[in-house]
């Protein structure tokens, strides 16, 4: 998609005849009927150069916005232009496809990327920008080959970050421990690769840990599981609200689950939330205490949980 007047006036034919026979889409933006009156009347972004290539509707390339403006006033002519490249696999490539779409106010209908459907992209004055509304199916589909994972809630996706060196230790010493205490036995473990559904249907989540003692037949996703026994988050500093409160009120939606775990980073601190009958038990535990998930009958002594984990790094 070529979003600016001077890239429509400057590729020239051979190299678009060339795309196309290579089956290569060029889409264009700014119509030159509407570029020229906005160039007349002033209006005309010359310093917005965003540009998108989709690889087969599944991949999108997306170049940033060019950073002319601290040049702009000083030199004559030109200036320094500064691009980022961002890659999107998956359902969220098809979102950023759409949301570039809108942000173009110009863009003509017959030169809209319609990537086989009627989709319209023109926004008019004044009306809002319509968040792009991932289906269940296309999130399932575009996870299991994203390079990036993503939790999803209520039709939009939200990207998982990077985790950080105590993060990782304090996930490995658990999976560890829990793993070799519930070997063969009927339950399993599974680390953050793994996706829990709440019973609030729309949403899917990346706990750190998840232990599972169902039949793995009931599973209908070998991605997902639906009836989880325990739940671990690990918190830091731009999750704990999240998983304190949205996350843990859709994993104590599930009925099968017993305990909710949450491990601090700062601290040597884990605080386990319980089923009792309809209600749920929390309870704190420090250093040198020892705590029991009585679902799976595993003491978890907090010190050795967080042997060699340097808390000050996290």
């Amino acid at each position: 998609m070529v979003d600016d007047l001077g890239s429509r006036a400057f590729i020239r034919s051979e190299h678009c005849t060339a795309m196309e026979r290579a089956g290569v889409r060029l889409a264009r933006a700014q119509p030159i009927r509407k570029a020229l009156r906005h160039l007349l009347r002033g209006l005309l972004e010359v310093r917005n150069h965003r540009k998108i290539v989709v690889i087969d509707d599944g991949i999108t390339l997306c170049g940033s916005q060019n950073c002319a403006d601290p040049e702009f006033a000083v030199k004559p002519k030109y200036a320094p232009w500064v691009d980022a490249v961002v890659r999107f696999e998956g359902p969220v490539a098809r979102q950023n496809q759409r949301l570039l779409g809108n942000h173009h106010d110009d863009i003509s209908r017959d030169e809209s990327l319609v990537l086989g459907r009627q989709v319209r992209y023109h926004r008019a004055m004044g009306e809002s920008l319509r968040m792009a509304h991932v289906s269940i199916d296309d999130y399932l589909a575009g996870e299991r080959t994203a390079e990036q994972r993503h939790e999803y809630v209520d039709g939009e996706l939200f990207a998982m970050g990077g985790a950080s060196r105590a993060h990782n230790s304090l996930a490995a010493n658990l999976l560890i421990r829990l793993g070799a205490h519930i070997e063969g036995g009927p339950c399993r473990i599974a680390s953050s690769d793994m996706k829990v559904r709440p019973a609030i249907a729309t949403r899917f989540y990346y706990p750190d840990l998840v232990v599972s003692c169902n039949d793995p037949a009931e599973e209908e996703d070998v991605y997902v599981e639906t009836h989880p026994t325990i739940v671990v988050e690990i918190l830091s500093a731009s999750t704990e609200q999240t998983d304190r409160r949205e996350k843990r009120v859709a994993y104590q939606g599930i009925a099968t689950l017993r305990e909710y775990v949450l491990v601090a980073q700062d601290a040597r601190r884990v605080q386990v939330y319980r089923r009792d009958g309809a209600d749920w038990l929390v309870d704190v535990f420090g250093p040198a205490e020892r705590t029991a998930l009585k679902s799976v009958g595993f003491v978890l002594d907090v010190d050795d949980l967080y042997r060699n984990v340097d808390i000050g790094a996290s």
